[in-house]
């Protein structure tokens, strides 16, 4: 099991940057392969080689910091990577990848590739909403939309455990963002952000836009106003005309930037959220789009990124839009129970207000005709029911009736690779004998270590806890699908355990109901 205990960490600006300027970023090993084809291709062009490094960002960061590096008092920081190899010239490029140590991707810590995914859905965005309409200017797009989050790439190499500590507490149990980052880092993360892209010489209009967050907040918060005012065009035109200081900031190409990472930061969490909604209203605004249109090609946008990226361990927002609208990825925690607490302990029972909420869940898969327009919709109804428990983390694998494989197909909180095959199959004993009793089966210290040696390296390295629960879930009392639940590895409540086992039961009921759906 890993070791959860956090790192200590720096309380101020100065030290997190003394600590960060000298961290040395994992480099993928397939990235760094492919760039090495790129930069050992004489027919390579510098274009080319950048669409290569485009899909490498650690590698892309590198280059430029190095090449800014250079710059003097009479010469500008490289704006674009092509002027960034031009400058290095494809020798140093050559000589600095060669000292560069290649990782496994699957050893590089998952926060810190969550966070390049998010930049990089953040530069699909831009691309997509802004560099054709701004043509001229589309390479200050593309790399300022891709590197505005880089300053925070070594701290999730330092420190990958606050990714979920701030994703939870921010998000989840919605806490001010100013107090969590204060606790957490001694500072904000917008000041840590400007501070690491001065000193780095990044793109001017990175630096720009974090200045921004940091020094003219006020007048985005004026702008956003305006921009909510959507549905009113005539009203807003005339907020507009009136406030000329509005009216000049946010036609700025540089907001570009800040607009494809507010939308990327904030669909991670939910596309219906108020903040979601914020950013795709200044989008709207900029562009001189209605809303409805921008909402539509941002949700087109990301379901063609996710589709760019093939399977991946990673959570990408495309994948909610299949979800009910309402539906949340991070809720806040039951019973009170932080994700911050990493001791283990027993998870409480769950409260006569949870027992009701699980109730009008459990109530909605009886319905006829089925509410559910499709699976999906019912796999996040399950994964709800049991949030309510207090079961924050879930995973549902397909068997199949055929080849007997078991195939990830829902997972929140684990490390499943999503449509990917395990190499543990259900004609395993242990599996025939869980499957053939149609229960659950509880693993706590005490039996983990027997069962660990029935089931494969993966699925055991996917669930990485000491107490969790597994179900049988049937359809015509033949087993369809196991599920896996815990509550970040927290001793399981017997109370809890019985409403999880009633759970599986309504979930087979509902699968029955649309089944006969006509």
């Amino acid at each position: 099991m890993r070791n959860n205990t956090p790192k200590p960490t720096p309380k101020k600006l100065n030290e997190w940057l003394a600590l960060l300027d000298n961290t040395k970023l994992p480099v993928p090993s397939g990235h760094k392969r492919r760039v090495e084809t790129a930069l050992s291709n004489p027919r390579s062009s510098l274009g080319d080689i950048a669409q290569v490094i485009s899909s490498a960002p650690s590698i892309a960061l590198i280059f430029f910091r190095e090449a800014n590096k250079q710059h003097s008092s009479f010469s500008k920081p490289a704006q674009h990577l092509e002027a960034a190899l031009t400058r290095l010239g494809m020798t140093q490029c050559k000589q600095l990848l060669s000292r560069l140590d290649d990782t496994p991707e699957a050893e590089i810590h998952k926060p810190l590739r969550q966070l390049w995914l998010i930049s990089q859905h953040a530069n699909a965005q831009a691309n997509a909403l802004f560099a054709t309409k701004l043509a001229r200017i589309w390479q200050d797009i593309h790399w300022g939309s891709l590197l505005f989050l880089s300053p925070l790439w070594p701290l999730l190499t330092r420190h990958p455990e606050l990714f979920k500590l701030w994703e939870q507490r921010v998000l989840g149990n919605k806490e001010p963002q100013y107090k969590v980052e204060h606790e957490l880092f001694g500072t904000s993360l917008t000041l840590l952000c400007q501070a690491l892209a001065e000193r780095w010489s990044l793109p001017e209009w990175v630096i720009e836009a974090h200045r921004m967050l940091n020094q003219k907040r006020h007048i985005m918060v004026r702008t956003l106003r305006v921009a909510k005012l959507h549905a009113q065009p005539l009203k807003q035109q005339r907020l507009l005309d009136e406030q000329k200081d509005i009216f000049l900031w946010f036609r700025q190409p540089a907001n570009t930037i800040i607009l494809a990472n507010g939308l990327a930061i904030d669909a991670h969490y939910s596309w219906s959220h108020e903040h979601c909604l914020r950013w795709q209203r200044f989008t709207a605004l900029f562009l001189g789009w209605p809303l409805d249109k921008v909402q539509k090609h941002t949700h087109l946008n990301a379901v063609e990124h996710a589709r760019q990226l093939g399977k991946t361990d990673l959570w990408h927002p495309a994948q909610a839009l299949l979800w009910p609208w309402t539906a949340r990825r991070i809720c806040r925690p039951k019973n009170g129970l932080l994700a911050q607490d990493s001791d283990p302990q027993h998870l409480l029972p769950p409260t006569t207000e949870d027992l009701k909420d699980w109730q009008q869940q459990a109530q909605s898969m009886l319905q006829r005709p089925s509410p559910f327009v499709n699976h999906a919709q019912l796999l996040e109804s399950m994964a709800k029911m049991l949030e309510t428990l207090g079961l924050s983390r879930i995973a549902m694998i397909a068997i199949s009736a055929k080849t007997q494989q078991l195939r990830p197909i829902y997972q929140r909180g684990f490390a499943f690779a999503l449509q990917q095959p395990l190499t543990q199959t259900a004609q395993s004993p242990f599996m025939q004998k869980l499957l053939k009793k149609n229960t659950q089966l509880y693993v706590q210290d005490k039996n983990l270590a027997q069962l660990q040696t029935h089931l494969s390296q993966d699925f055991t390295a996917a669930i990485d806890s000491s107490h969790f629960v597994m179900g049988t879930l049937c359809l015509d009392y033949q087993p369809i699908m196991l599920i896996i639940a815990d509550a970040q590895n927290r001793q399981l409540h017997a109370n809890s355990l019985k409403v999880f086992n009633a759970s599986c039961r309504y979930f087979e009921q509902a699968l029955t109901i649309m089944r006969c759906r006509t």
